[in-house]
């Protein structure tokens, strides 16, 4: 390796240590909009004793495949909650991508997605065969186009996600749905962002748009809301997911996911089915601090009761106010250019639970005092 590069490393390691240990002397709180601990279960106390529960009767994990004998009574459990969440007769819990397309659609289907549709979804869809149709964002002019253009294909599934990520907009599902059934076409909705917080009682998107009985298949992460574990799941119709476990081969072929973590989503949906009290504390701040962004003048993106999507526009700008925040322990993701157009820069703060308004009011004075010293407002 070059000498020089290696010295130019360790310069940069040394002074952003010596950065750190300034910052913890100052016995600065920070706080977190970079997270998707929406409702705050990462330290719940309820959840912790739950899993503990768990744990000392199942124990931590089975360290081997499906295949094999990594199938497990608690993982019958898991899977159980999860059908219950969304209504569904069954559901496949998996450690790693369950491979949902490629088992289930060929070269004569078509596979029709939002245009920012989730890499949870796009990287599966890539190691399928299945023709691949676009529409536009939330546009259900241009999906109905893409309808019409399939229609040659055998069978047609719309997959989109029910709470985009970057902006936190929820997915028109009432409209899709229709549209869905007028062209026969089926229809999956990734809750990954949205499982827990979204709908009267926590189920999603679907349930929000009241289109929990016309979505066929449910899929999403237990790594947000649900206890923030890894993992996954894929919940429909009991041939379609006992057809999955018989074909889609990283869950054949790769570990189980362990108990351990099963233990701990067991636990979150457990808790979030029997209260909402985190859900409306989730919503009331993010509310409170979308207005006041609002009123201080900032250009905020339509989006649902996690997220808040602030518009910056320019690359270098949005970069130098994400550096000035996080000097001031508030930590937010930018989105700049290739990820979103060019112009269209923007700062994405996901909310919690967690948060007083306190902590709220101390992020939005450095947020808007940044904000106009940049111009920005």
């Amino acid at each position: 390796m070059n000498t020089n590069f290696k010295q130019y490393i360790k310069k940069q390691l040394d002074e952003n240590e010596s950065e750190l240990q300034n910052s913890l002397k100052q016995d600065r709180e920070s706080l977190n909009f970079s997270s998707s601990d929406y409702l705050a279960l990462s330290k719940c106390p309820e959840i912790e004793s739950r899993a503990n529960q768990l744990m000392e009767q199942y124990g931590l994990g089975l360290s081997s495949m499906f295949y094999g004998s990594g199938s497990h009574e608690i993982h019958n459990m898991l899977a159980q909650k999860i059908s219950d969440l969304f209504g569904k007769e069954d559901t496949l819990v998996y450690a790693a991508d369950g491979s949902l397309f490629e088992p289930l659609f060929a070269q004569e289907d078509a596979i029709i997605t939002d245009e920012l549709t989730h890499i949870n979804l796009t990287g599966n869809i890539r190691f399928c065969n299945a023709a691949r149709y676009t529409y536009k964002h939330s546009n259900m002019r241009d999906l109905e186009s893409q309808l019409m253009l399939s229609q040659a294909q055998r069978f047609r599934i719309i997959a989109t996600d029910g709470l985009f990520a970057v902006d936190g907009d929820i997915a028109r599902l009432e409209e899709i749905c229709a549209l869905a059934e007028k062209y026969n076409a089926l229809v999956l909705v990734d809750e990954s962002h949205s499982a827990g917080v979204i709908g009267h009682r926590g189920r999603g998107a679907a349930e929000h748009c009241n289109a929990m009985d016309k979505v066929d298949l449910f899929t999403g992460t237990f790594d947000k809301a649900l206890g923030g574990t890894t993992g996954g799941y894929i919940s429909g119709d009991k041939e379609i997911i006992e057809f999955l476990r018989k074909q889609a081969q990283p869950y054949l072929l790769l570990n189980t996911l362990p108990l351990a973590q099963c233990c701990t989503t067991i636990a979150a949906i457990e808790y979030i089915t029997a209260q909402s009290s985190a859900r409306e504390k989730l919503w009331e701040n993010t509310t409170y601090f979308r207005e006041q962004l609002r009123n201080a003048g900032f250009k905020l993106k339509q989006s649902g009761p996690t997220i808040c999507t602030m518009m910056t526009y320019d690359t270098l700008l949005t970069r130098a106010l994400i550096s000035l925040l996080e000097h001031e322990g508030i930590y937010a993701r930018s989105f700049c250019y290739p990820i979103v157009p060019k112009g269209q820069a923007r700062i994405r703060f996901q909310l919690s639970a967690q948060y007083s308004g306190k902590q709220l009011d101390r992020a939005l004075l450095q947020i808007i005092e940044h904000g106009r010293a940049a111009g920005i407002i």
